[in-house]
């Protein structure tokens, strides 16, 4: 586990090889955004590089790295939802497409909650005409068996926020926004959040502005760089003193 003086590690590998050098319960909440389908993956590739080849496109996305990511099968989620199961003490709480959450639901078994949705209330139009834009993110809900508590009282399974595009430097980030929202509803003061599959570290951001401690995992080294420079770049805006962690200290 982070000492007391440590707040957050980023460790680049499969997020799976990583899990399982885990111990159990070893984190209190799961917040994060694996990859989606086939489909989607396909989409959004194309939508990017569309964007890239645009001479438009200059200023609308600057800093979105490139990089590749493999779709999630359903044998790959059932496993992913296994060990998030297993390592998270409390609350699970996953992105992906509303497809997708029948799956998430299947595997959780009687750990699962409820669908959520996110509302991107900036995402673009569908520019074929032929058929509704997607509207945002399903957020599948999950928690360990047992009693629940969460800080959002009757509040509803669903957010509302803009996509943040000028900041992004994932193709699929999350806004700040809405990721704080989350942690304050479904976490508290001083707990350990994972996110499985970090990216560019926005949960780890939301974290260390909430007083959260994070560990994130990602498999690419040069995202998980990004996600690094912008979780000590946040470390020194909100005046936080911390060492980065050793992956040594994580596991027990």
């Amino acid at each position: 586990m982070l000492k007391d003086d440590e707040r957050w590690a980023i460790i680049t590998g499969d997020c799976m090889a990583v899990l399982k050098d885990m111990a159990d319960g070893a984190v209190d909440h799961v917040i994060a955004d694996p990859p989606y389908d086939e489909k989607t993956h396909r989409c959004l590739k194309e939508a990017i590089d569309s964007a890239r080849a645009s001479p438009f496109a200059r200023g609308t996305r600057p800093n979105t790295i490139a990089t590749e990511f493999a779709a999630l099968t359903q044998d790959g989620l059932a496993a992913l939802v296994a060990e998030q199961g297993r390592v998270a003490l409390r609350w699970r709480i996953n992105f992906g497409t509303l497809e997708m959450l029948g799956a998430y639901a299947a595997a959780s078994g009687d750990a699962w909650v409820r669908s959520g949705f996110w509302h991107a209330a900036d995402r673009a139009p569908q520019f074929s005409g032929d058929r509704p834009a997607q509207a945002g993110d399903g957020v599948a809900i999950a928690h360990r068996e047992g009693r629940k508590r969460w800080n959002g009282g009757g509040y509803r399974a669903f957010w509302s926020c803009p996509v943040e595009h000028a900041d992004r430097v994932h193709p699929t980030q999350k806004p700040i926004r809405l990721v704080m929202k989350m942690i304050e509803q479904f976490t508290d003061p001083d707990d350990l959040v994972l996110d499985t599959h970090c990216g560019s570290g926005s949960t780890g951001v939301a974290c260390l502005r909430l007083g959260r401690r994070f560990i994130g995992i990602e498999i690419d080294p040069a995202m998980a760089e990004t996600a690094r420079e912008r979780l000590r770049a946040e470390e020194r805006m909100v005046g936080v003193v911390a060492t980065r962690a050793g992956q040594g200290a994580l596991f027990g």
